[in-house]
């Protein structure tokens, strides 16, 4: 690849034209370049062509899936530090709602004896 970012044809003189380029580099013949033929070269010669990017997220892929396979208590650490926040989170909130239930049932109570109290202790009723 020169400067100028295009390849020489290895057997006519020319320049390579921008779908023989793509080709080459795995593209398919459906994918489209935007811009002027300098410009549709330079991002060729800049891509990682699609074979190799394949290749590369395949072993990748296969590397998480071993990983996960051999270190189940490690894989997923994450997402059982969040579960057991959540946990916690849930744990103190029923806590906090049962205090306030159980104020409201002795407020309620009191409230029951001091009516009693009143009513029976100092009025023996209609004459």
């Amino acid at each position: 690849m020169g400067k100028q970012g295009r390849v020489l044809h290895p057997e006519q003189h020319r320049v390579v034209s921008v779908r023989e380029c793509a080709r080459s580099q795995g593209f398919p013949d459906t994918y489209r370049f935007f811009g002027t033929i300098l410009d549709k070269h330079r991002q060729i010669g800049n891509a990682v062509p699609p074979p190799m990017g394949r290749a590369i997220g395949l072993e990748i892929k296969k590397c998480l899936e071993w990983k996960a396979q051999n270190n189940p208590e490690q894989a997923g650490e994450e997402d059982k530090e969040e579960d057991k926040e959540k946990k916690e989170t849930q744990i103190k909130e029923d806590e906090a709602k049962k205090e306030t239930q159980t104020k409201k049932e002795e407020k309620e109570e009191k409230e029951e004896d001091a009516c009693e109290g009143s009513s029976s202790g100092g009025s023996s009723g209609p004459k």
